[in-house]
């Protein structure tokens, strides 16, 4: 808010006038933390803007040479008339280029598609479903009728964990290994999807023919089909997906078959991660696995991670030299905003025009907490990478104080400054949204 840069303004005029030496540290502690912390509340989002400043409250602002984007486009004119500084400020381009914010030239991309799918998005809300006659209507109905039974024929029944592998539902210390007890409970939950979906696939089958009611529900679910857009019964029932009908029905027949072979064929050598519906309970029996095996207490434990450069699509197998002791293999994530290196092992620039770049596999590891420094502190020579569920980066603030789109952070080897990938906005993702 204005309210807040005016604040700011004020601070950083008072801190400069009334001290001898400019107190660069907490003039980024104050304007960061406090004056537009405080409205901030979700902790990456502070983590940004903690580096965004960085790059102007700095000692070498003062130097001519400065310069606060790699281009030179944009630095502190020297001291001189006040003519010479509008010059200056009248030279700037109109639209700010994404190096001023610290982004990769991808993020023009990332915002043209935003606004071209926004665009498509009011467009579609404004359509009506259905043709403008009969023969548009019966056309509409067929393509629908013909969708849904398509879907309908490729519906598995329910899960059950009676017939689990004996590895999967193994009894060790007089209970069910934690990953096992993971499983089920995600199952719980497709299963509650699978039965969704099928009734509201039924129902709107009749619906088309007139032998019930076609409801409102059924009505939305219908034109979402026309559409290409995921139905909201189904998406309340199932997990964060931004993908369209058609993308989202094969990432959920792929989720379907992975759970699947997990449970009748028993533990894998790597696990998808974005196939779950909740990917924090992963991590969380993961440490507990752990945590049995060698008596430590799970409370004294995090989950680490360390890189491979070898790729597993979920097909073939993983030579045993490759398979971690503890821990588990995780694949199928995806890194924006930079990339992974596979010959050097470390975060590189983003590849021009390339968006999103797939990860290799991760060892997730878990590890002893070190109590004496606290949990996200800055590790050097590593980036402290957040994981998100989708691309929206976006979701509800849970007690934890993350946002329910938050997976987790982890560790990821970098020759740059942690904060250079702050400003990049690099993250992981669980899934595209196409």
């Amino acid at each position: 808010m204005n309210s807040d840069l005016k604040a700011a303004m004020t601070q950083v005029r008072m801190y400069v006038e009334e001290s001898e030496n400019v107190p660069w540290e907490t003039l980024n502690i104050i304007v960061s933390e406090v004056t537009y912390g405080g409205r901030i509340t979700d902790k990456q989002d502070k983590r940004t803007a903690n580096s965004i400043l960085k790059n102007f409250f700095t000692p070498e602002v003062l130097d001519d040479s400065y310069r606060f984007s790699p281009s030179g486009l944009y630095y502190s004119p020297a001291e001189g008339s006040l003519s010479s500084v509008q010059s200056y400020i009248k030279n700037l381009p109109i639209e700010d280029a994404p190096e001023i914010f610290g982004l990769h030239e991808n993020a023009n991309i990332t915002f043209q598609q935003n606004e071209t799918n926004t665009l498509l998005d009011t467009i579609l809300a404004t359509a009506e479903g259905g043709g403008g006659g009969d023969e548009g209507e019966n056309s509409a109905d067929l393509q629908v009728t013909e969708l849904a039974i398509a879907i309908s024929s490729r519906m598995p029944d329910a899960y059950d964990t009676r017939k689990g592998h004996p590895e999967t539902m193994k009894i060790s210390h007089g209970s069910m290994n934690s990953l096992g007890v993971f499983l089920g409970q995600e199952l719980v939950r497709f299963n509650y999807l699978i039965s969704v979906m099928k009734s509201t696939l039924f129902d709107l089958q009749r619906a088309i023919k007139g032998i019930v009611v076609m409801s409102g529900p059924l009505e939305n679910m219908y034109n979402c089909f026309l559409f290409n857009k995921v139905p909201p019964e189904w998406e309340n029932a199932g997990y964060p997906c931004l993908k369209p009908l058609a993308s989202w029905i094969e990432d959920f027949f792929s989720r379907i078959k992975f759970m699947n072979n997990w449970l009748v064929d028993g533990p894998r050598q790597s696990y998808w991660l974005p196939g779950f519906f909740f990917p924090q309970g992963f991590m969380t029996a993961v440490k507990q696995t752990y945590s049995r095996d060698y008596k430590i207490a799970i409370d004294t434990l995090i989950v680490g991670c360390e890189m491979t450069n070898f790729d597993f699509n979920g097909e073939g197998s993983i030579s045993a030299d490759k398979l971690p002791k503890d821990g588990v293999l995780i694949h199928g994530l995806y890194m924006e905003g930079a990339r992974f290196d596979r010959s050097k092992m470390v975060i590189e620039e983003s590849t021009p025009g390339k968006l999103f770049d797939p990860m290799p596999c991760i060892w997730l590891r878990p590890c002893l907490m070190d109590f004496e420094k606290p949990a996200d502190a800055i590790t050097e020579g590593m980036y402290f990478c957040p994981l998100y569920k989708t691309s929206k980066r976006a979701g509800t603030l849970s007690t934890t104080g993350h946002s329910t789109n938050f997976v987790v952070a982890l560790d990821i080897p970098t020759t740059k400054s942690s904060d250079h990938w702050v400003r990049m906005g690099t993250a992981m993702l669980c899934m595209l949204d196409y």
